[in-house]
């Protein structure tokens, strides 16, 4: 087995202990919304990259289906995107806030460029670290906003 291959089973199987973990009955409905909603973005997200050339995946898990990493953006993100909305510091001050939006913005691209230099699961043609922390930023604010208007019409469970 490849050593790329066996960084996604890592990867994959890592996710799914800390979705497993944070899924709780009491957050059930927000976890998911989250996770599917970050799967959208970040499908949109990537799609742009590929089609304007700023990254390649050489080694993907579904090369004849597309150009797109399945795991990268599909599992990794939306698993981060999930534990951000989760632990979200709601009530505090702003400072607390931005420390968290950091905090979460940080780990995708610093992610991505340990992967891109240790593997060939990511190829930056035209992107560096800085560009991806600000994209993160970006779709991690945009999460939230969703997760804000999700959870105004969400009706919880009595118990």
């Amino acid at each position: 087995m490849q050593k790329e291959a066996w960084i996604l089973l890592i990867l994959w199987s890592a996710a799914l202990i800390v979705l497993f973990r944070y899924f709780r009955k009491s957050n059930k409905r927000l976890a998911q919304m989250v996770f599917l909603c970050s799967q959208s973005i970040a499908w949109v997200y990537e799609f742009i990259q590929i089609k304007l050339h700023l990254v390649k995946f050489p080694y993907r898990e579904f090369p004849f289906a597309t150009d797109l990493s399945f795991s990268l953006h599909y599992m990794i993100f939306p698993t981060i995107g999930m534990l951000f909305i989760l632990h979200y510091p709601q009530g505090t001050n702003k400072l607390r806030v931005m420390v968290h939006f950091l905090v979460f913005g940080l780990i995708i691209p610093t992610y991505s460029v340990v992967v891109e230099r240790t593997t060939s699961l990511v190829e930056y043609l035209h992107w560096n670290w800085l560009l991806g922390f600000c994209s993160s930023l970006m779709m991690l604010v945009i999460l939230r906003i969703v997760a804000c208007w999700f959870q105004k019409g969400m009706v919880t469970e009595r118990e």
